[in-house]
Order: structure tokens, then sequence, then C-alpha cells
């Protein structure tokens, strides 16, 4: 007896060093199916201290809620005020006992759960300062979770924002998601991108090699209607818009093989009630015809000014019975016929590069630029005193969350593929931050392409800017919804010309002398793309750069390699060298 006893002991022992490898009896794909509709059990254990924003959890909640319809809770937590500033960062075991006894509620009645990090800005404050802490944090939320059902799904940090960048986003994704395997290696992780989680950063993430992974993205848009409760919604193109984001989501999770969860959306309780009733429906619909998992946003709070988001009563235990009906059933208050499939663009044939430069605009004859601002954001424009003759001047007055521009009405639908850079001269009342902002064309008409923008702080003396067109970025913080997506800046298809921002800054600037740069005069001996310089541009030039580029010790025409022409050699020359050969 003794010796089995002992036996027993030893396998005990040698069992214990080696971790239990356990497998998910359900794939990423069937669990957003599995996730359907849920909803946010949102001001709770986000709050400061709970019942400090809404009413406190109470396990009445989730026998409502799965009598609703529900499919899954999204259970929303700040972690920072509940642990320890200085190593080891321990979590107050109180709250992980309380956080526990509301997961096991919530999965007790078949939910699907979902914990997250969430208004935990620090870590989006000084990423580098406190990831230390917030792995730590991660590791006692696998330690304490691991032996919870898998239907039990991370979520490593709710919309990333401020300071935090998409390379320490994609850092931190990596990091806590090797933390969380250590003792969670099948459970389903969602993982998200920033400016709040946002359709358009989706392409700015890195999906790490994980066969148990979920991406997430947040939608209130038109966020002037949900939230700021301007004018109705509804109409057919309302709805268009909608179908162009979510069907670009739908086709990047296809591209990246990743399922979707629309982690939150929803419209706050001062708008419009029939456009509100319908945006839900519509919003609800598209996610589940696209197959996306779903939770609708509700934080409780009814007659809040500020946060009036809700549509379940705590208090009385009732639902707002035709939001509920919006959200669980399908086109209930509205007709929308899905617009036509588009076909797709035929190749674009690379321009031959211009040489010199072009005057587009010196403002000497009528003005032709018009103003535009909103939420409490003010702009105009007027010809004064430019560098040379006329110029334009704006006068803009920021806020908080409005935006102010000035467009060129003139030069719109253009293509300015064969120039290398825009210049212009400008000068400032101060040196606040502006954008210059070029729309590309879209196929509705009266609606803006991608947006693409370069930054400036402008001196207070006129200044000569030269800007090339390979500089500009995609911005984040909006996307027009007729926006093809492409990650892809197509100046053969310049839609319209801006110069805005969005900040609670103001002031005045001077725009004069708009030019399109090409290649230098007298460089037309010179073809880009000839690397060999055998006055062909073709597979062997192609050859030669790749060689260059894993050896520069290899000889090349550096002119005509710079394709791109920002003084450079590098593998987005290599890129656009591709790009000429096939045509696109």
């Amino acid at each position: 007896m003794k010796k089995i006893l002992a036996l027993i002991i030893a396998c005990s022992i040698i069992m214990s060093l080696f971790p239990m490898t356990t497998y998910a009896a359900t794939s990423p794909q069937d669990m957003v199916k599995k996730m359907g509709i849920g909803m946010n059990l949102g001001n709770t254990f986000d709050a400061p201290t709970e019942g400090s924003w809404s009413k406190a959890a109470q396990e009445y909640y989730f026998d409502d809620f799965k009598q609703a319809g529900f499919k899954h809770v999204r259970i929303p937590i700040r972690w920072d005020l509940h642990t320890l500033t200085n190593s080891p960062y321990t979590i107050d075991k109180s709250f992980l006992d309380r956080i526990e006894t509301v997961i096991d509620w919530s999965l007790s009645r078949g939910f699907v759960t979902v914990i997250n990090s969430h208004h935990d800005t620090w870590i989006m404050e000084n990423y580098n300062q406190n990831i230390a802490r917030f792995e730590k944090i991660w590791e006692q939320i696998a330690e304490r979770f691991k032996g919870k059902s898998e239907n039990l799904l991370f979520e490593i940090l709710n919309e990333p924002n401020g300071n935090i960048t998409d390379s320490q986003i994609n850092d931190m994704n990596r990091r806590i998601l090797s933390i969380i395997r250590k003792t969670n290696p099948t459970r389903n992780v969602i993982i998200g991108s920033g400016f709040w989680n946002s359709y358009n950063t989706l392409s700015l993430l890195e999906i790490p090699n994980d066969p148990n992974l979920i991406a997430t993205f947040h939608y209130y848009d038109p966020y002037s209607f949900t939230h700021q409760w301007q004018g109705t919604w509804g109409t057919k193109n309302d709805m268009d818009a909608i179908n162009m984001v979510f069907k670009q989501v739908k086709k990047w999770s296809e591209k990246n093989n990743i399922p979707i969860y629309l982690g939150e959306y929803g419209v706050m309780g001062h708008s419009d009630r029939n456009s509100a009733i319908k945006w839900w429906d519509f919003v609800s619909d598209q996610a589940t015809s696209y197959g996306f998992a779903s939770a609708a946003w509700d934080n409780g709070v009814f007659g809040s000014v500020d946060n009036d988001m809700a549509f379940y009563n705590r208090d009385t235990r009732k639902f707002d019975q035709p939001i509920l009906n919006a959200i669980m059933t399908t086109g209930t208050t509205y007709e929308w016929t899905p617009p036509a499939e588009e076909e797709p663009d035929p190749p674009h044939e690379p321009a031959t590069p211009a040489y010199g430069e072009e005057l587009v605009e010196d403002f000497e004859g009528a003005l032709q630029w018009s103003a535009y601002s909103g939420v409490n954001a003010t702009a105009s424009c007027k010809l004064s005193s430019g560098k040379s003759g006329n110029g334009l001047e704006i006068t803009y007055a920021g806020s908080s969350n409005g935006y102010w521009g000035v467009v060129d009405n003139k030069h719109r639908n253009l293509d300015w593929e064969k120039w290398q850079k825009i210049s212009f001269d400008i000068k400032a009342s101060n040196t606040n931050e502006i954008r210059l902002l070029i729309a590309e064309q879209s196929k509705i008409e009266g609606e803006d392409g991608e947006h693409w923008v370069y930054v400036l702080k402008p001196s207070t003396n006129w200044t000569t800017v030269e800007i090339p067109f390979s500089a500009f970025t995609r911005r984040i913080d909006y996307q027009p919804p007729a926006q093809d997506n492409s990650a892809t800046f197509d100046v053969y298809k310049v839609g319209s010309l801006h110069f805005m921002y969005a900040n609670g800054n103001s002031g005045t600037l001077y725009i004069d002398n708009i030019k399109l740069v090409g290649l230098p005069e007298g460089s037309q001996e010179g073809k880009l793309g000839d690397v060999n310089s055998d006055g062909n541009v073709d597979a062997l030039d192609f050859a030669l750069l790749k060689k260059y580029l894993l050896d520069s010790s290899n000889s090349i025409n550096k002119n005509n390699a710079d394709i791109n022409l920002d003084g450079e050699i590098n593998s987005i020359d290599f890129a656009k060298l591709k790009m000429m050969l096939l045509g696109n």
C-alpha cells in the first residue's frame, strides 16, 4: 500500500511539472456564431467603484438578459484602482472575488462571457513605463480564471487611444497573449486596433500567430447623430454608408482569416427617437448578416445629458421594448435594398513622370475656396495679402469635439500621379498643428473617397513647404463611408484639397502659390525605374534593385532607383517598381 501511495505521489509531482494541454472545443469562428447578439454590462465595473456610475451588478440582471434572448454578456472592467501601483502589482483579492462571482452568474446561465481591461487609460498614457504593470495584471487574471469554461473570453484592452501608438498596440497584444497562453493555452482571446477600436485602423493591426483569436471593432457612426443628437438618420444613403463599412470589415476579416466581434454599438437617448430605433435595427442586422457577433452598449443610465445610453432599467427590470425589438429582430423598422456589387477598377497604367512645376492656385482671381466647420468650431476664408500678390487667409476657432476646414472647389477630380510633390507658401499667427488633406474620388456622387493627410506646424513667417505624396498617411480619426479602404494613396484620383484640423486651437493661416512639383528640369535623361540604365524598365531592373537592397555594394543608377523621390532607396521603391511592372 505504501508503494502504491508513493507511486501516486511521484506521478502527481511529475505531472505538476508539465502544464496540461487543453484543446478548445469551439474554434474562434464557431465561438463568434455562438456569441450571436449580446449586451454590455456598462458603467459597472469600469466605473471608479462599482455603483458610482450606475446600479451595482445584481444576479437577476442575467436572468433578464437571458429572457430577452441575448447570447453573451460583455463585462467591462477597470483594474487600475484595485491594483497596487508598485511591484508586484497585486490585484485586490476582494475585487477579484467579486468579479468571479459575477462571471459565474453569467456562465451559469449559459452566456458566453467577455471580460476585458476597460478605461485603464494609464497604459495608454505611458506605455513603456506601465507595460510591466499591465502584464502582471493579465498574469493574475489569466491565473485566477484558467479553470473557467471556454465560454469565458479575454479581451486584452478596450479602445486603445491617445498616446499609445499602433506599434505599441501590436506589441501589447503579443506580450499579453503570450502571458495568457501560459495558463490558458486555447482560450479564445479578443484583440483590437487603435483609435478607439476603429474599423479604420484594422489594417494596422498585426495578428499574432495564434489559432484562437477574434478581432474586435466598435461602431458609433455617424457620431454627430449617435452622441451629439444632431438631425435624423435613416435615408438610403445613411444605410448604404454603414453597409459599406461593414462590408469592408468583412473583407478584412476574410483576408486575414479572423472572425469579427462588434464589441460596442449604440446611440444616446436624446437622439431623435424614431431614427435611433431604426439605427439600432439596421446596425444589429448588418452585424448579423456579415457573420459578426455583436454587443449592444448599455450603461444603465437614463435621463443624463452626458451618459443616457441605456435600454434596460436595472431597477424596474424592464427593457425599452422598441429598442430591444430592433436589436433582436430583423428589418422591422426600415426598408433597404443593398447596393449593386461594384465592378472592380480596370488595371491602372502608371503615369509618365512630369518635370518642373505646375501652378495650381495663386489666388489672383475670384476666390473659389469655401470654409466648413462643426460642433462649436468655426472657420472662414477670404482673399488677403499673400507672399506675392493675393493669398488665402483662413481664420479658425476650434472646439474640443469640433472640426474646421477649407476646401478648394475649383480643382476637383484630378489626376496628379505624374507629379512627385505638392508645394505651397504658408505662414500663421502661431505654430498650431494643421493638416493638409487630400480626399480621393469616390464612386458615390457627392461623397469623399479615402482621406490622406500630412500634419505640419507652420512658421509665423512665410515658408515654402514641399511635401512628397509618399509622405501622406491615411487619416485614422475619420474616413468617409464611401472610401475604398485600399490603404494605398491613389494620386491619380484626387477628389479635393483641404486645409483643416479637429482640435480646440484657434488662429489664422495664410496660404499662397500652391504648386505641383515633378522631377527636376534637365533630368529628362533619367528614367524612373531604369535601375540598370539600359533605357528600359523591366524585370532586369527589378532583379538588380532586389540585389542592391540585399547588398548595397551592387552598382545601380540611384537617381532612377529612387522612384518615390524621397532621397532614399528602400523597400518602398522596390514595391513601387513592382507595381510599375505589374501595371498597378
